[in-house]
Protein backbone atom coordinates (compact mmCIF):
# COMPACT_ATOMS: atom_id res chain seq x y z
CA UNK A 1 0.00 0.00 0.00
CA UNK A 2 3.03 2.54 0.84
CA UNK A 3 4.17 2.34 -2.36
CA UNK A 4 0.77 2.78 -4.09
CA UNK A 5 0.25 5.63 -2.10
CA UNK A 6 4.13 7.09 -3.00
CA UNK A 7 3.07 6.80 -6.78
CA UNK A 8 0.03 8.51 -6.32
CA UNK A 9 1.83 11.32 -4.54
CA UNK A 10 4.28 11.72 -6.63
CA UNK A 11 1.59 11.83 -9.56
CA UNK A 12 0.19 14.56 -8.21
CA UNK A 13 3.44 16.42 -8.00
CA UNK A 14 3.55 15.52 -11.97
CA UNK A 15 -0.07 17.00 -12.71
CA UNK A 16 0.78 20.18 -10.55
CA UNK A 17 4.22 20.80 -12.45
CA UNK A 18 2.74 20.55 -15.66
CA UNK A 19 0.20 22.44 -14.87
CA UNK A 20 2.44 25.39 -13.51
CA UNK A 21 4.33 24.89 -17.05
CA UNK A 22 1.41 24.91 -18.95
CA UNK A 23 0.24 28.08 -17.39
CA UNK A 24 3.34 29.82 -18.03
CA UNK A 25 3.24 28.95 -21.62
CA UNK A 26 -0.28 29.84 -22.27
CA UNK A 27 0.68 33.43 -20.44
CA UNK A 28 3.65 34.00 -23.26
CA UNK A 29 1.71 32.25 -25.96
CA UNK A 30 -1.12 35.40 -24.91
CA UNK A 31 1.50 37.56 -25.05
CA UNK A 32 2.97 36.97 -28.43
CA UNK A 33 0.30 36.03 -30.67
CA UNK A 34 -0.34 39.61 -31.22
CA UNK A 35 2.70 40.84 -32.50
CA UNK A 36 2.92 37.43 -34.61
CA UNK A 37 -0.14 38.04 -36.01
CA UNK A 38 0.70 41.33 -36.94
CA UNK A 39 4.26 40.12 -38.58
CA UNK A 40 2.56 37.16 -40.41
CA UNK A 41 1.82 39.48 -43.79
CA UNK A 42 5.20 40.54 -43.89
CA UNK A 43 6.99 37.38 -43.48
CA UNK A 44 4.88 36.07 -46.28
CA UNK A 45 6.18 38.80 -48.62
CA UNK A 46 9.18 38.11 -47.40
CA UNK A 47 9.37 34.89 -48.28
CA UNK A 48 8.05 35.34 -51.96
CA UNK A 49 10.97 37.93 -52.09
CA UNK A 50 13.35 35.75 -51.02
CA UNK A 51 11.92 32.82 -53.48
CA UNK A 52 13.32 35.10 -56.42
CA UNK A 53 15.92 33.70 -58.51
CA UNK A 54 17.77 36.97 -57.97
CA UNK A 55 18.41 36.59 -54.42
CA UNK A 56 20.63 33.32 -54.94
CA UNK A 57 22.71 35.67 -57.41
CA UNK A 58 23.52 38.29 -55.16
CA UNK A 59 26.87 36.87 -53.86
CA UNK A 60 27.98 37.05 -57.56
CA UNK A 61 26.44 39.99 -58.04
CA UNK A 62 28.73 41.58 -54.81
CA UNK A 63 32.42 39.85 -55.49
CA UNK A 64 31.77 41.03 -59.30
CA UNK A 65 31.23 44.56 -57.52
CA UNK A 66 34.05 44.19 -55.41
CA UNK A 67 36.59 42.70 -58.17
CA UNK A 68 35.28 45.76 -60.20
CA UNK A 69 36.19 48.08 -57.68
CA UNK A 70 40.24 46.62 -57.19
CA UNK A 71 40.44 46.96 -60.96
CA UNK A 72 38.99 50.67 -60.83
CA UNK A 73 41.43 51.44 -57.52
CA UNK A 74 44.42 49.63 -59.01
CA UNK A 75 44.26 50.87 -62.21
Amino acid sequence: MRGLADAVENGRGTVASIRRVTERAESLLDDLEAPLRALAPGLTRLAGVLDEPIIGAIPEILEAIRNEARRCSAG
